[in-house]
Formats: C-alpha cells, structure tokens, sequence
C-alpha cells in the first residue's frame, strides 16, 4: 500500500481519473458529438478532455478536493482523542493575551469595557488561514469553534493570505466535548450525531445571537450542541435528548458546570463554569 507522497499521488491520479470518467462528452463518439453542435461541439468536447487530462500530470501540486480534504492529505492529519493531544493541539498556535489584541479587534467585538475584567489576562489562539481545517477534538475543526465574524469571513474568503482570526477557548471545555463523544461511544451511541454550534462567541458576535449578558461563551467556557440520531433508530427526538442530558449529568458536568435543557428543542448547552447551575429557558 501506499504512504505519504505516493499515497497523495494516487489519491489525486485516481480523483482526476473519476473526473475524466464522468465527464460525458469524452465518452461521446464523434458522430454524437456532431448531433450536440457540429464541429464547435467537437472541439469543445477535445478542450475538455484535454483539460481533464492537464489536470493529472498537475495532480502533484493540487487536489481535486474541497479545500478540507486537501488539507487533510496535504498534512495527513488525525482525529484529537486525548486530554493531551487537546493540548498539543492548542499548542500549535500563536496565542497572544486579552491586553495583547489589535486594538481594531478589541473595538469591533466590543471586548473592552464592561467585559474587559472577565476577559483579562486570558490566552487567544490566534487562527490563519487554512488553520481553520485543524482538528482541535476528535474530528471537530477548529471551524466550528470560532465565532462567525467579520475576521472569519475576509479568512474564508482568501485562505492563502492567512488572515488572523482571534479564538477563546478553555480546553476544560474541549475536554468535556471529548469524553461525551467517548461516553456516547462506550454506551453503544454514534458519537457522531451531536452537532456543534456555537463555542466562543465574542460579545458583538454574542449579542447578535441573542445571547446572555454574561453568557460563558464570551468566555471560551461554553459550548451549545444540536443532538442528532444518538440512539440510531432513524429518529431525532426527545429520546435522543435525553440520552446526551442523561450523560451530561451523570458523567460529563455534574457539580462542575452549567447544563441548559431548552425543552421543545434539540439544543442543548453545556459549559466549565466551575460550579453547579441548571436551566431550561434560552
């Protein structure tokens, strides 16, 4: 089998290979082609074939993927399943403290005034360009943890000019996320079918969202989660809920943190708050 760069190479060959396969003008005859436009369409259907084929003898220098799975062959990275693999997860990028951020930063998220004692002397990661396809927990992205702003859109819109991004995350939080996925799986659950929504959320991004005053994703401290087909009977509904709250109480949360039930919905909210507090309203 296979590894590393002939690994990639084959991938990619095989992908443009697909590609070529499926592209149905090349498998036209000539005769069909003529029906479809006459000689233009004949000529078209050679440009595109020979595009196709350009694109294999470029396949060591591109993918044929989404920019995701081009960036997973291109680092060949793995799932984060450990307390300590968060940590070398977390370790890889450049931090900067709350009193160390751009000052255009701290104005638009509207992160100094009232919420500059709570976030003072805290760590940031700072997130570039493709950075955002890391795994920073099991197979969650660092994409799904960042807030949705005007810093992530300009990144997403030039990946390669490594725009920076300012993330706030307490890896106690990431922790928990871990070992639900875990609990899920030992009990026989998919693990899979809780969706991450929202984790930190800077207060613009968090007033936008309607959320608390003090809500503890300011904080990099929370985490809201959509619960799927946990159980997989091919329904998501209040039995699956159940499940997730079930754990979260008895093995994940208890006294150390906060659980928001919000009935009626499959949301559910969870943090590191340090101490014991329950509620169902959003």
């Amino acid at each position: 089998m296979p590894t590393g760069s002939a690994l990639q190479w084959s991938r990619c060959t095989q992908r443009a290979r697909d590609w070529l396969e499926r592209a149905a003008p090349c498998r036209l005859p000539r005769e069909s082609a003529w029906r479809f436009g006459g000689a233009l369409a004949v000529k078209a259907t050679k440009l595109l074939c020979l595009l196709a084929l350009l694109g294999l003898s470029a396949c060591k220098g591109s993918c044929f993927s989404g920019p995701r799975d081009c960036y997973d062959e291109r680092t060949g990275q793995q799932p984060v399943l450990t307390h300590d693999a968060i940590d070398q997860a977390l370790d890889t990028f450049e931090s900067v403290t709350f009193e160390s951020l751009p000052v255009e930063y701290t104005r638009y998220s509207r992160s100094g005034g009232e919420f500059a004692s709570a976030l003072a002397n805290r760590t940031y990661r700072v997130v570039r360009g493709h950075d955002i396809f890391r795994y920073v927990v099991a197979d969650v992205r660092v994409d799904r943890v960042l807030a949705k702003d005007r810093y992530y859109e300009r990144n997403v819109a030039s990946l390669d000019d490594d725009m920076p991004q300012y993330w706030l995350i307490d890896k106690r939080l990431l922790y928990k996320i871990l070992d639900l996925k875990n609990a899920l799986t030992e009990a026989g659950y998919d693990d899979s079918a809780i969706w991450i929504r929202d984790v930190h959320r800077h207060p613009l991004a968090n007033q936008q969202r309607g959320g608390a005053s003090k809500s503890r994703h300011i904080r990099g401290e929370a985490v809201d989660i959509v619960v799927r087909d946990v159980n997989r009977d091919r329904f998501e509904n209040e039995v699956d809920k159940r499940i997730v709250l079930e754990l979260l109480e008895t093995e994940i949360i208890g006294d150390e943190g906060g659980i928001g039930r919000y009935p009626g919905t499959m949301v559910v909210h969870f943090d590191v708050r340090g101490y014991r507090a329950r509620w169902d309203r959003r």
